[in-house]
């Protein structure tokens, strides 16, 4: 599809139409997966075991397979290859020629940022090899466009469209479904080049509302099943960010249910974490902190602060992992979150087992510890909703607990004064 975008768009002189947009972010989202996976020591890609849709890429780019191996030369690496190789695209001339009321290109450079942070560290170039690549790159997008504008430059745009656009669909059809052919019209009737304006505010759509809304739920389909592939794979959802703007497009037109969220049910963090009860035992849960090394680290578990780092400590990627521990009644657990915690406090049964893996070194273990009275009676509350399975206002009638209600909850008078957060009777710090 986006081939065909590209020819009739070169073909009519049509300025400002990116036929390959969508295709690309997910090309950046993979190359900074593949960036991002040999940072944490897996094994890099290479040109043994690179992705055929990744060459198919790099082909139409006009990028031989003997200038990808200079590009990896010159990188080290050839996920770190291929990430240059974007880095030079963006800077290439060529690819500046959109008109500014056709694209927002402050809007594109930031969706691009923030595509490249998902590295979540990133690549320090040496200057020499930077611009070997970027010169490899010039020299292959040029030669590609220069070869794909002669090819063109004999044709006259609309009697190509009158002569052509027949034959192609009907010699290039054997693969798209009878349903969707019943929509394409016929052929366009030559027309004199002086009067293309006039012509052009008086024709037929080139396809019907009906073939857009097959096509994008085609698409919306194919992304699903991305989504399901990538979730058995164990890869994160690198590509699914990219199907918003369709599904944006499939709700305009009716056929595609917008779920919003719903702020009339109980929108509580006990409630949330209730569901969990029979879960928890058994999974561990995920959590994302900003990588950067000269910020302190917390996450909060329901309303449990836990501290992950200190400034200039190595965590990685930002990915902690969470393992939440509950002894029964009455067994006090000898990594207890909570340091304060009487035995006979429900936060002595509980502990947090954080693990995350830096940079440098293998993946660190440790338990999280609290030395705050607030820390032991959202401790104390979290146990009763995760494992005891109590409801918030069985809970209110306990001393040493701490509760909070955002203002879109629903509850009864009961735990009004909840909202925002509040504490229990017997706690020896009652301020918000």
């Amino acid at each position: 599809m986006s081939e065909v975008l590209r020819f009739a768009t070169s073909l009519l002189r049509l300025k400002g139409i990116r036929s390959y947009s969508l295709e690309t972010n997910s090309i950046i989202s993979t190359i900074c997966y593949w960036r991002r996976q040999e940072k944490l020591g897996e094994p890099d890609i290479t040109m043994e075991n690179i992705d055929s849709y990744i060459k198919f890429w790099l082909k139409r780019k006009g990028i031989t397979s003997e200038a990808l191996k200079a590009i990896q030369q010159h990188a080290g690496s050839l996920s770190r290859g291929l990430l240059m190789t974007l880095h030079s695209l963006r800077d290439y001339s060529g690819c500046k020629s959109f008109p500014k009321h056709v694209l927002d290109l402050e809007d594109c450079e930031e969706r691009i940022r923030k595509i490249y942070r998902r590295t979540q560290s990133p690549d320090v170039y040496d200057e020499d090899d930077y611009l070997a690549v970027k010169n490899i790159v010039d020299h292959a997008a040029r030669s590609n466009q220069k070869s794909y504008d002669e090819q063109l430059a004999s044709f006259s745009p609309l009697e190509t469209a009158s002569k052509v656009s027949g034959s192609v669909l009907l010699t290039s059809t054997n693969s798209i479904p009878p349903q969707i052919l019943e929509n394409i019209p016929s052929p366009i009737p030559q027309q004199p080049a002086d009067n293309l304006d006039a012509y052009m505010s008086d024709a037929e759509p080139l396809y019907s509302d009906t073939f857009e809304t097959d096509f994008l739920k085609e698409y919306i389909k194919d992304f699903s099943g991305l989504k399901k592939d990538q979730k058995k794979a164990g890869k994160p959802d690198a590509h699914m960010s990219d199907a918003e703007p369709l599904c944006s497009d499939a709700t305009e037109k009716d056929f595609l249910e917008e779920h919003t969220k719903d702020y009339s049910r109980i929108s509580r963090k006990g409630q949330i974490w209730k569901k969990e009860a029979d879960s928890y035992k058994n999974k561990d849960y995920i959590y994302y902190v900003n990588p950067d090394t000269s910020a302190c680290r917390h996450i909060v578990v329901s309303c449990c602060r836990i501290a992950i780092s200190g400034k200039g400590q190595d965590i990685g990627d930002g990915t902690i992992r969470v393992r939440i521990q509950v002894e029964p009644h009455g067994k006090r657990h000898p990594n207890c979150y909570a340091t304060k915690a009487l035995d006979e406090d429900p936060a002595s049964r509980l502990a947090f087992l954080i693990k995350y893996k830096p940079y440098s070194g293998p993946e660190i273990q440790r338990f999280a510890k609290s030395q705050g009275d607030m820390g032991l009676y959202a401790a104390n509350t979290f146990v009763n909703i995760i494992a005891d399975r109590m409801s918030l206002e069985e809970i209110a009638t306990f001393p040493r607990r701490y509760i909070y209600l955002h203002k879109e909850s629903t509850y009864g008078p009961e735990l009004e004064r909840f909202v925002g957060g509040n504490y229990t009777e017997g706690c020896k710090n009652r301020d918000r």
